[in-house]
């Protein structure tokens, strides 16, 4: 994959915590995924986990890495409550890929005529 091609990703986030029975997850004591531009102070997002879930963040332009857009989650305190488990992984499309299939799909399709 050309990074250069780049032009969409999909963060994909499975949160499952184990806190004590109908406590749900407290953001002061970490654990939150926070999206930021560099050099801002202001943040663009922030995910606070929730037992059982799954978050799913669309990031439309190859600009957004380019800009300086970071994705991080914040340590975890001594004081949670619980553990919490976390299964990240952020999927991209390279655009050439995708051309590449259309043109083995217009090939099958001459084929099949």
């Amino acid at each position: 994959m050309n990074p250069e091609n780049v032009k969409e990703a999909l963060d994909v986030t499975l949160s499952l915590l184990n806190t004590p029975a109908k406590q749900s997850w407290d953001p002061e004591v970490g654990g939150t995924t926070h999206y930021v531009k560099s050099g801002e102070e202001d943040e663009l997002l922030s995910i606070t986990p929730k037992a059982n879930t799954l978050t799913l963040v669309y990031r439309a332009g190859a600009e957004q890495r380019e800009d300086g857009l970071l994705c991080f989650t914040r340590y975890i305190s001594h004081q949670a409550q619980g553990s919490i488990y976390q299964y990240c992984t952020t999927c991209r499309l390279d655009e050439d890929t995708e051309d590449d299939e259309d043109d083995e799909d217009d090939r099958n399709e001459d084929a099949c005529d």
